[in-house]
């Protein structure tokens, strides 16, 4: 099968004839899930946990990451900085805390039945994280951070969706039941852009550094001459549908499998690769993922009990165990 089905064109301008006008632009902040921020709330209520482990949790959830990162732009550390997390932890408990108190709770569990989906995106977007990381370090790619929070935030076009329209996402995923192959064009049709489009309008409003749009808005397009970080990024994309990590049906692989895909697309992407390192690199990223999904499970639990009782944010500290822990 040719290979050239993964590489991209272009990209076309968001059509904004077909949704409500710019409903986007006063989003200031993305949810996450109760009980990831329960967990943060925790944590940033005991004082005997340091700064850097805050910072460490925050390195797990897309939303709060996209809170910090736009603080750490400008703080004296910055993102040149030799490592984003100690940017991260030293903006101090306060700013921290503050971070907090200002992200939402996702709106998980309503009539659309976005609950399940919700958690399915969170754990997508550490998965992501992590098995770009990974691909960057073993390809001994400059800056691997930035491949991490590339792989965590390139999906946030959908955690937008999932907080602001629910209805529509509904919509997005019943038709792609039955066109799989067609999911960039049916979102453009019923929201008048794509989720790649979207999330570099969200990232935008959100004050994201620039060098992230790209990574958002072409992972499901990359191409030979692209960037490295856009190429990493739509190798975790794809990595987690193999994974079964994914927000909808698996198409049908025009390589006979979605293993088949993905080996298909690193010999694409990256065509100096050998059949062995291409192999190696993938068995990495697997590696890498691991303890992650453990973490993730366990705090999922923890959703499904959120949405069922009240719960002190306090209650959690003794049950904590991050997903920055399993990482280390």
């Amino acid at each position: 099968m040719n290979a050239q089905i993964f590489l991209g064109l272009g990209l076309d301008a968001p059509n904004r004839e077909h949704c409500e006008q710019g409903w986007w632009e006063g989003l200031r902040a993305l949810p996450t899930l109760p009980a990831a921020l329960f967990r943060f709330l925790g944590l940033v209520g005991d004082s005997s946990v340091e700064t850097q482990e805050l910072a460490d949790f925050i390195w797990t959830d897309p939303a709060l990451l996209s809170r910090a990162l736009p603080v750490v732009a400008f703080s004296e550390a910055g993102e040149g900085s030799a490592s984003l997390r100690e940017a991260i932890a030293s903006l101090g408990r306060a700013c921290l805390r503050r971070l907090a108190f200002t992200t939402p709770l996702l709106r998980s569990f309503d009539a659309s039945g976005a609950g399940p989906l919700a958690a399915v995106l969170w754990e997508r977007s550490q998965i992501c994280a992590a098995a770009c990381e990974t691909a960057a370090r073993e390809l001994r790619l400059a800056e691997p951070e930035r491949f991490y929070v590339a792989g965590m935030l390139h999906d946030i076009g959908y955690i937008a969706l999932f907080q602001a329209r629910p209805s529509v996402l509904a919509a997005i995923r019943e038709r792609s039941m039955s066109q799989p192959t067609r999911l960039l064009e049916i979102e453009e049709e019923l929201l008048g852009l794509d989720h790649c489009q979207l999330g570099v309008e969200i990232a935008k409003g959100l004050g994201l550094s620039p060098w992230l749009y790209p990574a958002i808005a072409r992972h499901h397009r990359p191409g030979q001459d692209s960037d490295p970080l856009i190429k990493i990024t739509s190798l975790g994309s794809l990595f987690c549908a193999v994974q079964g990590v994914d927000l909808f049906p698996r198409r049908r692989s025009l390589f006979g499998s979605r293993e088949g895909e993905l080996h298909e697309l690193v010999g694409v992407l990256f065509p100096t690769l050998v059949e062995a390192e291409r192999c190696a690199l993938l068995q990495r990223m697997v590696e890498s993922v691991r303890p992650i999904r453990t973490t993730v499970r366990d705090t999922i639990t923890e959703l499904q009990i959120s949405s069922q009782m009240r719960i002190s944010p306090r209650s959690f500290r003794p049950r904590v165990q991050t997903a920055a822990a399993a990482l280390a």
